[in-house]
């Protein structure tokens, strides 16, 4: 409420609400290769990261990674809060689906760190791609990695 009063006028009232609310999560997706380029058949690591920079938690984020076809997933660790968890995902056409972080809270940091080889050389990419409760469309990211042979 606030009241307005001037000399030889009549005083000014206005009543309004506020309300705050907060927004919701924000994902933010990152992929790095540790080395690129690669020789042929030598093993590395991706490392996909994704925080939520918002201010509530997200519900049912879920990562899901696929390499092209000159790529070979190995095995994979996943961390939360720094904290390693089992890393469940299943494996469909091609791509590696991890197990949905049920309550993703605001600041979380989630990294997967992959371990690859390359298969062949040329041009490759890791294609990650991050999805919530919050968003309809997935967030995807591309990273490449080149292979060279030895």
């Amino acid at each position: 409420r606030a009241e307005v009063h001037a000399t030889g006028h009549a005083a000014q009232q206005s009543d309004t609400a506020l309300r705050i609310t907060s927004l919701p999560g924000v994902l933010e997706l990152r992929v790095r290769d540790e080395e690129d380029p690669i020789a042929v058949g030598k093993k590395f690591f991706y490392v996909v990261e994704v925080q939520n920079r918002g201010f509530q938690s997200v519900q049912q984020m879920q990562v899901t990674v696929s390499p092209s076809a000159g790529i070979e997933f190995l095995d994979a660790q996943v961390f939360l809060a720094g904290q390693q968890r089992a890393s469940r995902h299943r494996v469909q056409a091609g791509r590696w689906e991890f197990e949905p972080v049920a309550n993703f809270p605001a600041e979380a940091r989630l990294q997967v760190r992959i371990h690859a080889r390359a298969i062949r050389p040329g041009d490759h990419k890791l294609r990650a791609t991050v999805k919530s409760s919050l968003a309809t469309t997935p967030f995807v990211v591309d990273e490449p990695t080149t292979a060279i042979a030895k």
